[in-house]
């Protein structure tokens, strides 16, 4: 991206956010009512984003739960033959009689790991998001993030794959 492209950019968004101020502004009827009507909708969305958070932290805990499950049953399965007592004559029900196998596990690892890298890739991008004045940014940056961002496609894909 050149400087003049940069540039272009820049004025065409304070174009935008000066008509987006008069549309306010005239639906509002002053400047100040509509600040703060801003305000109250900017933190109406922390709000909700804390709400999200939170619910993604739960999520993530439960997760964390179900692999722990599939690398303590994988482990299980890896050491034994099958479930002795399942069957009601006495004989050893092996593991290939149920529909949960080691492929399960390997599988719900797999899962785990796409999106562990996922979502560090994810957290790096949003960091530096805040951090950077894209405007400023060189090409190598936005190369960069691009082809992050084209990383974390590639994993999501990858982990849909591995859920059907």
């Amino acid at each position: 991206m050149t400087k003049l492209t940069t540039l272009i950019q820049q004025e065409v968004w304070h174009e935008f956010v000066g008509m987006c101020i008069a549309q306010t502004t005239s639906m509002w009827g002053s400047t100040e009512k509509a600040v703060v009507a801003a305000n109250e909708q900017i933190e109406q969305l922390k709000r909700e984003n804390e709400k999200l958070i939170e619910d993604k932290k739960k999520v993530e805990l439960e997760r964390d739960e179900h692999l722990a499950f599939f690398v303590a049953m994988g482990a299980v399965m890896n050491d034994s033959q099958g479930v002795a007592g399942w069957h009601l004559n006495g004989d050893v029900a092996t593991w290939e009689e149920f529909d949960f196998t080691l492929e399960h596990c390997t599988t719900a690892k797999k899962q785990y790991a796409l999106e562990q890298q996922a979502e560090c890739i994810e957290d790096f991008i949003t960091s530096k998001e805040s951090e950077t004045n894209w405007y400023l940014a060189s090409d190598d940056e936005l190369d960069l993030m691009a082809s992050l961002q084209s990383r974390v496609k590639y994993l999501r894909s990858q982990v849909n794959a591995l859920k059907q």
